[in-house]
């Protein structure tokens, strides 16, 4: 098994079938101030590939930015074998009460809507409108839809994918992958999805490096957290090991 964390090359010199690999994207940024989660980095992959001879460039995608008084960043792409996973959409903040379409959708703040996944994604969770104390939704992940904003609760983040059975638990957060950042309220805030996705609120978490994870929204007048990093984890026949003669991370 090969854990990119970083941008680089996998290369075989003949085909190789039954090899196992996932490609998760960058999760997405919470938002600002009674805010939604970060939506999770999509997750691609396939358990059972027949990959041909030749090198193919892995790009890992990176975090989606925290917010500064707006919304949340996306995540970056992250790609290999010629596909490419969403990075996760940013958690709406401040006056965009809409949450970011991504990999997976950022959660919507006040009167938003949550952001569309694609790919190897879901939705985020919808804003609740109170004028006293209004929550945002959680971002999508890759399992699930972020839910939405309640009174006087914000949105958890959607779950994402346990792949522990297939990778171990010594990657990602104990196998699991792309989970969404949690939406938050005047003080509080909601649980991330398992798979990396950070709580929302007044102390909102990061998503989890190396998992795609979105970032927690922030509470009333705080920032909301930093996404995960991506990344791409190729698992292969042990008969076919000496095949690999290059595996550059």
């Amino acid at each position: 098994m090969h854990v990119f964390t970083s941008n680089g090359n996998f290369v075989t010199p003949k085909r190789i079938a039954g090899l196992q690999y996932i490609i998760v994207a960058g999760g997405g940024g919470g938002g600002y101030s009674r805010a939604g989660g970060g939506g999770a980095g999509a997750l691609r992959g396939d358990l059972n590939a027949a990959i041909d001879a030749g090198t193919y460039a892995v790009v890992i995608g990176a975090a989606g930015a925290a917010s500064s008084g707006a919304r949340g960043g996306n995540g970056g792409n992250s790609s290999a074998f010629g596909i490419t996973s969403t990075g996760g959409g940013g958690g709406a903040g401040n006056t965009l009460d809409n949450g970011a379409n991504g990999g997976s959708g950022g959660g919507g703040r006040y009167a938003g809507v949550g952001g569309s996944g694609t790919t190897g994604g879901n939705n985020g969770g919808n804003g609740y409108q109170d004028d006293d104390a209004p929550s945002g939704g959680g971002g999508g992940g890759a399992g699930a839809v972020g839910t939405n904003g309640s009174v006087g609760a914000g949105g958890a983040g959607g779950v994402g994918l346990n792949y522990s059975a297939y990778f171990g638990t010594g990657v990602g957060e104990s196998g699991w992958f792309a989970g969404g950042g949690a939406g938050a309220t005047t003080s509080t805030g909601g649980v991330g999805g398992n798979g990396g996705g950070g709580n929302g609120g007044l102390t909102p978490q990061a998503g989890t490096a190396n998992t795609g994870g979105g970032g927690g929204g922030g509470a009333v007048l705080v920032n909301g957290a930093a996404g995960g990093s991506g990344v791409v984890i190729i698992r292969y026949p042990i008969n076919n090991f000496r095949n690999l003669f290059a595996l550059q991370g």
